[in-house]
Parts: structure tokens; sequence; C-alpha cells
């Protein structure tokens, strides 16, 4: 019974020794507490100093914390007469505080969480004024030591036109994030931004070039037609739609051609045009009519004008056997020559078509036009084109197919071309850039790939 009661007597004590609270204790669990709140609230913070978050953290305690401890250990907690009184739990509230940002994330734009070309950094704890961002703006420290925000406050104070971005941000992609958070946020289509990429592209090409005011730039299939053989040289030719069918078809006529391939000619190099020229008077301009009566001065003034003329007239043909058209494209002679006049020929003569007795040959022209960084907007008088069947040889069991196509306007150096999606496919056909040794060689030969897989696709 004596061993017991002094065992009782023991453990009682030392359970008062942990009930008496003593300033130690008290410490200890302020500094348990602020450690549990840091991790709950803060802990997508981490980079932020223990300084820092207590800072922000006595501000939901009524001010009643202060840091004593800079050097980086753990801070303790106490006001000028001594140790505090921590209010009850229900006071606390986590505090409001800005998410790190990056130069180049946009938290609206959910295409990636990492920013580029730039490397992060921690953002200043509220947006600078319009004045000190124009003075860092100007200074060596450039656009670089702006935040997002602060770059988008002085385009909004007119310092920055939207327009030069690009420039203005010595950075082509960050420029063009910050157009698609203005616009974006201006016209309310943010969301919809998410689906049109704009990063890792090279807009240093684009700019002056290509395209302005840009906001991403836009993905589009391309398809591989071919082998197609034409003039004795097998191509492979790229096309960018998004036409279903389209590349399926034309690869389908490229394979009815292998035996016997295509032939092609370039028949005229220049552009009609209608020049105008205008006299102060209708005497100066009878002068200039009368003088142009002479043919040695007519001349002269045509190759003025002519000087400035860039389009091809191309005529492909193809004799396809008969046994080709019966197992390849599951049809007659007399019944593709049938379809040809009264669909090509005679429907488009009735429908009031310009220049458009064909199937289908604006969709192949766009699509390589698309493919090869050309202007699309050509295919209109570049689309220009008459397909002709006939039944041929002795017995017309065989098939005869032309295309003569008078206008295509097309180049492989400067404009679209310059890009290197584009210019990749300009590489495939073997036409990129000037040709040195013949020039303008490489624009008569893309016209003729166009014009051959354009007699592919009417065949199909």
């Amino acid at each position: 019974m004596t061993s017991n009661h002094t065992e009782d007597a023991v453990i009682h004590g030392y359970i008062m020794r942990w009930l008496t609270l003593s300033a130690d204790h008290i410490v200890i669990l302020i500094l348990l507490l602020a450690l549990t709140v840091k991790f709950i609230f803060f802990e997508d913070c981490e980079e932020r100093s223990a300084e820092h978050l207590l800072m922000n953290y006595n501000k939901n305690i009524h001010q009643m914390f202060s840091v004593k401890d800079r050097s980086g250990h753990s801070p303790l907690l106490e006001d000028s007469e001594g140790w505090i009184e921590v209010g009850p739990r229900e006071d606390i509230r986590p505090v409001e505080h800005k998410e790190v940002q990056t130069d180049l994330v946009d938290t609206s734009d959910t295409q990636s969480s990492s920013p580029v070309g730039i490397t992060s950094r921690l953002c200043p704890a509220e947006t600078r004024s319009v004045e000190e961002c124009l003075a860092i703006y100007k200074s060596e420290a450039g656009a670089e030591a702006l935040t997002d925000d602060e770059a988008v406050q002085l385009v909004k104070c007119g310092h920055i036109p939207t327009y030069q971005l690009e420039k203005a941000m010595a950075n082509p992609e960050r420029g063009v994030h910050l157009r698609r958070k203005i616009v974006g946020n201006a016209g309310n289509f943010v969301n919809a931004l998410a689906d049109l990429p704009y990063q890792n592209y090279d807009y240093s090409k684009v700019m002056g070039a290509c395209c302005e005011n840009v906001i991403g730039y836009m993905p589009v299939p391309v398809g591989l037609a071919g082998p197609l053989l034409l003039d004795g040289r097998l191509v492979y030719v790229p096309m960018a739609t998004t036409e279903g069918c389209l590349v399926a078809s034309t690869n389908r006529g490229s394979r009815a051609l292998m035996k016997c391939g295509v032939t092609s000619r370039i028949v005229a190099d220049g552009m009609t045009r209608g020049p105008v020229v205008r006299f102060t008077s209708i005497a100066r301009a009878s002068e200039v009519m009368e003088w142009m009566q002479s043919d040695e001065n007519f001349e002269s003034m045509k190759r003025s004008f002519d000087s400035t003329s860039r389009g091809k007239s191309v005529v492909c043909e193809a004799i396809v056997p008969s046994h080709v058209v019966k197992t390849v494209l599951k049809t007659s002679v007399h019944g593709l020559v049938d379809v040809n006049i009264a669909k090509n020929l005679i429907g488009s003569a009735i429908a009031g078509s310009i220049g458009g007795f064909n199937a289908h040959a604006a969709n192949v022209v766009t699509a390589i036009f698309i493919a090869t960084g050309q202007d699309p907007a050509q295919n209109v008088s570049s689309s220009n084109c008459m397909t002709l069947m006939e039944p041929w040889g002795e017995t017309g069991e065989d098939l005869y197919i032309s295309v003569t196509m008078p206008s295509i306007e097309i180049g492989t150096i400067g404009g679209g071309t310059v890009l290197p999606p584009q210019g990749a496919c300009l590489e495939m056909l073997g036409v990129k850039g000037p040709n040195i040794e013949y020039p303008g060689e490489n624009a008569n030969t893309l016209a003729r790939i166009v014009c051959a897989t354009v007699l592919a696709g009417e065949l199909s």
C-alpha cells in the first residue's frame, strides 16, 4: 500500500508539471501554432521567408504579433512589455496574398504553366505606379523588369501601342502573350483563346512580313498526295486542308497516273493587268494617245508595264490506259468523258462560270498554297482551269485528259515562304528559295506541280 501511494504521488507530480503553464511553454505553443497555420494556409508560398509569412499573418490577429528574430531562425513573438496573449482560434483567418507570378504566365491561359524565354521571379507585392513603370521601361532594365500587369498598365495608358508589343517587350512571344491577355479580357473571350496555341513559334519571321496583331497561330493538318509522276520525276505533294477526302481523292488520281505520268509545260509567264495613267488635261492625254500609235512607242510602254508582272500559264496532259480507268478509278472512259462534258463544261456554262470549267481545282490549289506559304487569296485567279477529257487511241479505249490553267500566281521567295513549316513543304518539293543558276525556275516548277496535282484531283 505504501509503495502504491508513493507511485501515485510521483505520477501526480509529473501531471502537475505538464499542466503548469510557464512562459517557455507559451512560447513553444505559439511557435507550433504559427507553423501549423503556415502549412495549412501558405503551403504554396514556400519561397517566402518566415519573416514575410508572419508579417502577413499578424494582420489577421489584430496586429498582435511582431517579428523579433530576423536572422533566419525561428522568430519569437513578443511585444515591448513581454509575452503577448493569442486570441481565440475563431479569430484566425488566412491572409489574402498574391500568387507567385512569372513574366510570361497568364493564369487565364492554360496552355502552359511554365514561363517562356525569361527566368521566373517573384512579382512585387503590388503593381507599381504608371510613372514608376514607365521610368523602368525607358531605363536599361527595360520591359523585362516589368510584370505582365505592369506592362498591360502601360498599354492601357497609351505608352505602348498594342501593335508594337512584340518589339516593345524585346520578346515576340511575350508580346503575343500580353496581346492575348489584353484583347481576351476586352472582348470577353479569354477561355476561347486557351484553344488557340501561341507558344514555341518563331514570331521574329512573322513580324513585318506575314501578319500583324498576332494572337497565335492556326495549326492546319497537312496531308501528302503522291507520289505523282511528273515529267519523269516522282513528287510528293503536301496539302494543308480541313476538307475530308481531298487528299485521299488526289492521292487516288496520282496512283492512276503512275504508269503513264503527267507532262507539263509553261506556255506563258506574266500577269494580265489593265494599267491606268492619269494626265492633267485631255490635251495631254490626247498627245500621249497619238504617241502610242507608233509600234515602237507602244512596245516601249508595254515593256515598262510588263516588268512588274509575276503569274504562270501552265498546261498538263496525260493518257490513262483503259485498264487503269477500270481497276483504279472503277469506271469507264466513256463515263468519265460524259460526266466531264455534262458537269465541267455544259454545267459550268449554264451556271455562268468564268474560268471555272473544272470539277474542284480551287480545292487543290488552295491546299497547296496554304502548305507552301502562298497568298490564299490568289486562288481566285489561280484556280482558273479548264479540264478536257476525250477517248484516245485507235479504238478509243484509253483516256486523254488535259488541264489548262492560265493564271497561277505563285512564288518561292518572300511572304509566307519564309516561315519554317511552309519552307519545309517547299523543300519537300525541291523548290525552296530562289534558283541561283536559273532564276525563276523554282516558281515555274512549283506552278507545274500545282497544275499536275489539279489534274490528278480532276481525274479522281
